[in-house]
């Protein structure tokens, strides 16, 4: 009888709270919890150059870098820069992605803010996909913030 009544209360508190578990359309934010803090601003970026990232700005007074434009591989000429801070034991993870197509002589487009887009098609959601890819790297507690 006790399992009957607690589970509709468990039911709700799962489904209440499964919008902080996963992804959102139009999170801009992935938040990863460190299974190791020593060094961990150190470690990112060096993680970041191992990839083939270069860093463009890196703030150690603040924890944070952006890494240098990254060269989209798909259909469409574009970049992307990847920007992360570190607060204690989280790492937050954002990303910035830019047309390098100029238009009747035009400069190409400054840079939008990616956000998550369900679509696998989108190449926002490919480039969301590497950064989480990257934040799974430094820990399996993983949330996504607007």
């Amino acid at each position: 009888m006790r399992i009957l009544i607690l589970f509709p209360i468990v039911y709700f508190i799962l489904i209440a709270n499964a919008p902080l578990l996963a992804q959102q359309k139009h999170d801009t934010k992935i938040v990863v919890t460190a299974t190791d803090t020593v060094n961990l601003f150190k470690r990112v970026a060096l993680y970041l150059l191992d990839q083939g990232y270069t860093i463009e700005n890196k703030y150690d007074d603040l924890q944070s870098l952006t890494t240098g434009a990254h060269e989209w591989t798909g259909l469409t000429a574009a970049t992307y820069k990847i920007g992360v801070r570190v607060n204690g034991s989280e790492i937050t993870f954002t990303g910035q992605m830019r047309l390098e197509v100029a238009i009747l002589g035009t400069q190409p487009s400054s840079y939008d803010l990616i956000d998550y887009r369900p679509s696998k098609q989108h190449m926002y959601h490919k480039v969301w996909d590497w950064m989480e890819t990257i934040a799974k790297h430094f820990g399996t507690e993983i949330k996504y913030e607007k």
